[in-house]
């Protein structure tokens, strides 16, 4: 269930507040997932490839090369620019 406290989204969620030393019922909302984040396949459904399409997509924007900085010893947390 996506919005049940033991899944992996809020694994993610305690994982990068245990990284800022920030405890969650303190600063709530610094984790933002948004309305089209999660993509369910089954190959079962009439909808099967449209859904994988969708997710190969999203996977292909977050793997980019083109606008990713390399090399100086920097993380890098940009947004998207339309």
């Amino acid at each position: 269930d996506y919005e049940a406290e033991r899944n992996l989204r809020m694994m993610i969620v305690r994982a990068w507040y245990s990284a800022l030393g920030l405890e969650l019922d303190d600063y709530p909302g610094l984790v933002h997932y948004p309305e089209n984040c999660r993509y369910i396949l089954d190959v079962n459904d009439f909808n099967f490839e449209g859904e994988y399409n969708k997710l190969l997509n999203r996977l292909d924007y977050l793997a980019k090369l083109d606008t990713k900085a390399y090399g100086d010893g920097d993380r890098s947390f940009g947004c998207s620019r339309g």
